[in-house]
C-alpha cells in the first residue's frame, strides 16, 4: 500500500531532484502567466489604452510576446519530460526490486502521485509568482503615469492552473509510466556498462582529448534523454537570443519608425491651441486628453505671407505647410462579380481620422510605407496611417470615403500622429473640402548655424504664433517605449535558471547511469581528473549542439519575421551579445559540472 508520508520521505530524500522539477514547471508556469496577463492587460490590446500607439508598433509588441510565450511553454514542457526521466532513471534498481517481488500496481500508483504533487505544487507557485510579477509590473507603470488595461487575474490565473495541472501531469507521468512498462527486472537489477573500448584506458592516452571526446560524445548523443536536453536547450538559446537581439532590434526599429514618423531637428509653428493639440496627439501616453479646437476658426490661421517670408529664409532648411482637420473616413465595400453570383470586399466600418493636406514635395516625414506616397497629380488618393488598416480590409482593392468624396489609397504609413488614425492628402483637395483657406500648421527645419532658436522663436512669437521643438516629444515617446521593454527583462533569468536545472539534472542523471562504468575505467587506471574531463567534455558538447542553432535561429527569426524595415545593431553590439550568450551557457556548464561533481562524489572520485 502505497501511502502519502512514504512518496513524501522519497521525494525529500531526493529533494534536488525534486526541487528541480518543482522549480522548472514554477518558473516556466510563471512566465507563462506573466506573459499572458500581459499581453491581455498591456501587449495585445495597446488600443484600448489611453496610450496612442500605433497599429505597426502594437504589431510588434503582440508578435513577441505571443513568440515568447510559445518557447516558455515549450520549454516547460520538455523540461518536464527531462525531468521524469531522471526521477526513474536515478531509481533502475529499486524499481526493478519492487517489480520483482510483485508490486508493479504498487509502483505506478506511486510514480502517478508523486507526479500529481509535482504538478500541483509547481503549478501554484508558478502562477502566484506570475501574479505577483504582473502586480508589481502595474504598479511600475502606475509609478511612471501610464495607464493599465483592467484584467481579472484570477480568472486568467484559474484557467491557466487547470491546464498547466493537465498538460504537466501528463508529460511527467507519461514518461514515467512507459519506462516504467518497459523496465525488465533482470535488467533493473544487472550492472549496465556502455559499449565501448577500454583497452587503452589503462595507458597515458587517456589524459588526451581524443578517448575522452569519444566516451564523451558518445554519452551525450546516446544516452536516454540526451535529445530532450538538446531540444530544451535550443529552445532556452533560442528564447535568450529572441530577447537579446529581438529587444536591440526591436528597440532600434521602433526608435527608427518613430524619428522618421515625427522626423529629427523639426519645430512646429501654429497657434498655442494648436500646439498643445497636436503635441498631445503626438504623444504616445498623454498626461491629459487635450479636445480639440474648432480647427476651421480663421484665427487659428498662419497668412500665407508669413509662410512665404520662412521660405526665403537661408536658415530655413525646409518647410512644410499642412492643413489639419478632424473628419470622419467611412470604409467603401468592394462588390466583386464571381461566376455564381458576388463577392464583397470590406464592411461599413468607419474611424474618426486627423486629416492633414500637405503638398508632397514640401513633406519633412520619411515614414515606413506600404505603397507608395502621394504625389502632385494625385488629386482623388490618399495615404492612410497604419491603425486604419483595421479599418480598410485591403487597401489595394478598396476605397475611404470622406465628406462625400471617394478616394484610392495609394499606400499605408508606420505614423506616431494619432495613433496612427491619420489620413494625408494633397493641400489643394482638404481644402476644397473643407473650404479652409489658410494653413493651421508649419513644420520647419533650421540650420542652427545660421540662426539661434531664441532668435527664431522672436520672429514666430511676433506673428501671435507658437514654437515648439518637437525633440521633445520624440524623447518622451522613445522612453515611452524603452520602459515598455523593461518590463520584459527578468525574461532571460527565467530561461537561464530553468536551463541551468536541465543541464544539472541530466548530466547527474548520466553519471549516475555510468557509475559502472566509471568503476571500470578506474579499475583499469583512470583518474580522477579523465572521468571529470569526460563528465566536462560531455556538457559543453550539449551545450555548443543546443546553444549555437538555437542562437543562430532566434537570429534569423529576428531578422526576417520579426519586424518590417528592421533596423540591425551594430557589428560591435552584435559580437558583444554574442560573447554574453557564450559566457552564458559557458558558466551554465561550469555550475553544472561543479553541482553533479558535489551529487555524485562517490562516483567520480
Amino acid at each position: 500500500m502505497v501511502t502519502l508520508s512514504y512518496i513524501l520521505k522519497d521525494l525529500s530524500r531526493r529533494r534536488f531532484q525534486t526541487l528541480s522539477a518543482i522549480g522548472a514547471l514554477a518558473l516556466a508556469m510563471g512566465g507563462l502567466t506573466f506573459l499572458v496577463l500581459y499581453g491581455l492587460g498591456l501587449g495585445f490590446n495597446y488600443s484600448k489604452l489611453p496610450w496612442r500607439v500605433s497599429v505597426g508598433l502594437n504589431y510588434i509588441f503582440a508578435v513577441f510576446i505571443l513568440i515568447a510565450s510559445i518557447l516558455v511553454f515549450l520549454i516547460g514542457l520538455i523540461a518536464l519530460s527531462s525531468f521524469s526521466s531522471l526521477l526513474t532513471g536515478l531509481r533502475v534498481r529499486d524499481i526493478g526490486i519492487m517489480k520483482a517481488i510483485g508490486l508493479a500496481e504498487e509502483v505506478n500508483s506511486f510514480f502517478l502521485f508523486e507526479s500529481l504533487i509535482i504538478a500541483f505544487l509547481g503549478c501554484v507557485i508558478g502562477i502566484v509568482g506570475g501574479l505577483l510579477s504582473f502586480y508589481l509590473t502595474t504598479v511600475f507603470f502606475r509609478i511612471l503615469g501610464f495607464s493599465v488595461i483592467s484584467v481579472q487575474p484570477f480568472s486568467v490565473a484559474s484557467v491557466l492552473f487547470i491546464l498547466g495541472m493537465v498538460i504537466s501531469f501528463i508529460s511527467i507521468y507519461l514518461p514515467l509510466h512507459r519506462s516504467i512498462m518497459k523496465l525488465q527486472t533482470s535488467n533493473a537489477l544487472s550492472p549496465q556498462t556502455m559499449k565501448l573500448r577500454l583497452g587503452n584506458l589503462g595507458r597515458r592516452s587517456i589524459a588526451r582529448a581524443s578517448p575522452a571526446f569519444k566516451i564523451a560524445s558518445r554519452s551525450a548523443l546516446g544516452d536516454k534523454g540526451s535529445s530532450r536536453t538538446l531540444i530544451s536547450l535550443f529552445l532556452i538559446s533560442c528564447l535568450l537570443s529572441t530577447i537579446i537581439f529581438g529587444g536591440q532590434i526591436i528597440s532600434g526599429t521602433v526608435q527608427n519608425y518613430v524619428e522618421r514618423g515625427i522626423g529629427e531637428g523639426v519645430f512646429l509653428i501654429a497657434h498655442k491651441d494648436i500646439v498643445a493639440y497636436y503635441v498631445n496627439r503626438l504623444s504616445f501616453n498623454p498626461l491629459e486628453d487635450v479636445a480639440a479646437p474648432n480647427l476651421s476658426n480663421p484665427g487659428y490661421n498662419i497668412p500665407v505671407g508669413f509662410v512665404d517670408w520662412l521660405r526665403s529664409q537661408p536658415y530655413v532648411k525646409g518647410l512644410d505647410p499642412r492643413l489639419i482637420a478632424e473628419l470622419t473616413a467611412y470604409e467603401v465595400k468592394l462588390v466583386t462579380p464571381v461566376p455564381d453570383g458576388y463577392m464583397i470586399v470590406g464592411d461599413d466600418r468607419r474611424a474618426q481620422v486627423l486629416a492633414l493636406g500637405v503638398n508632397p514635395g514640401d513633406v519633412l516625414n520619411d515614414w515606413v510605407l506600404s505603397g507608395r506616397f502621394i504625389n502632385e497629380g494625385d488629386e482623388s488618393a490618399l495615404v492612410v496611417g497604419d491603425s486604419l488598416l483595421d479599418v480598410v480590409y485591403d487597401i489595394s482593392q478598396e476605397h475611404l470615403k470622406i465628406l462625400g468624396r471617394d478616394f484610392d489609397i495609394a499606400g499605408a504609413c508606420v505614423d506616431p500622429l494619432n495613433g496612427g488614425y491619420t489620413i494625408y492628402l494633397k493641400y489643394e483637395t482638404l481644402q476644397a473640402l473643407t473650404g479652409f483657406e489658410d494653413p493651421n500648421v508649419v513644420l520647419v527645419k533650421l540650420d542652427l548655424e545660421k540662426t539661434s532658436i531664441s532668435d527664431f522663436e522672436g520672429s514666430v512669437t511676433r506673428n501671435n504664433l507658437e514654437l515648439y521643438d518637437l525633440t521633445s516629444v520624440l524623447d518622451k515617446d522613445l522612453g515611452f517605449l524603452q520602459d515598455v521593454w523593461l518590463s520584459l527583462s527578468t525574461l532571460p533569468s527565467l530561461t537561464i535558471i530553468i536551463g541551468g536545472l536541465i543541464l544539472i539534472n541530466f548530466t547527474a542523471l548520466s553519471v549516475s547511469a555510468r557509475s559502472n562504468d566509471f568503476k571500470v575505467m578506474k579499475a583499469v587506471g583512470a583518474k580522477r581528473k579523465d572521468l571529470r574531463g569526460i563528465v566536462m567534455t560531455q556538457t559543453f558538447l550539449l551545450v555548443v549542439l543546443g546553444a549555437v542553432p538555437g542562437v543562430m535561429a532566434g537570429w534569423v527569426f529576428c531578422t526576417s519575421f520579426l519586424v518590417l524595415s528592421p533596423s540591425l545593431p551594430s557589428v560591435l553590439t552584435i559580437a558583444i551579445d554574442v560573447v554574453l550568450l557564450a559566457i552564458i551557457f559557458a558558466a551554465l556548464s561550469v555550475v553544472s559540472v561543479y553541482y553533479v561533481r558535489r551529487m555524485t562524489a562517490h562516483v567520480v572520485t
